[in-house]
């Protein structure tokens, strides 16, 4: 499994910049939110609504980046790969029950999506996890890429997502 572990933008600025409520718990943001100049440019990854319903049936709570009447499209991918959502995870979230159950849920879900697709069938999925405050007050945030196999994607837990952004 490839993991690459970056920097992240401050998502509190960029959500204020661009018009919309300010992430806590756990948000999944657009793909392009780093990059969107304006909200209008705001896109999801297809396979948001599905992680949505796979957190709800783990019992977790999301917070919703758009405003409400404010409709964000979904992007429509054209290829075997499977690329899930861009899923932001505050400090507070990684110490919640039913995160580790909603990761496995979603483990799961992949892993049997990809059942009988070629062997070389890979997905990515990437989270952004508060890590901590500067001397300033101001959060930081790491960005966490897994891509793999469906069976390499299954070992994400919540405890890898805790090492890696501590790093």
């Amino acid at each position: 499994m490839d993991i690459q572990v970056s920097e992240y933008i401050n998502i509190e600025k960029k959500a204020s910049e661009l018009g919309c409520s300010i992430p806590s718990g756990l948000t999944i943001l657009p793909q392009n939110f780093d990059t969107a100049k304006s909200p209008d440019e705001l896109i999801y990854e297809s396979t948001t609504a599905t992680i949505r319903s796979i957190l709800r049936q783990a019992g977790i709570q999301e917070t919703k980046l758009e405003k409400q009447g404010i409709k964000i499209p979904h992007r429509a991918n054209k290829s075997w790969e499977w690329v899930g959502p861009l899923i932001y995870i505050s400090s507070s979230m990684l110490s919640d029950a039913a995160l580790p159950i909603g990761l496995n849920l979603i483990s799961s879900y992949i892993y049997d999506l990809f059942k009988g697709h070629p062997r070389n069938s890979e997905g990515t999925i990437e989270f952004i996890v508060e890590t901590e405050k500067t001397e300033h007050g101001e959060r930081r945030y790491k960005r966490l890429t897994f891509k793999g196999t469906p069976k390499d994607l299954d070992t994400i837990d919540i405890n890898k997502l805790k090492q890696l952004s501590e790093q």
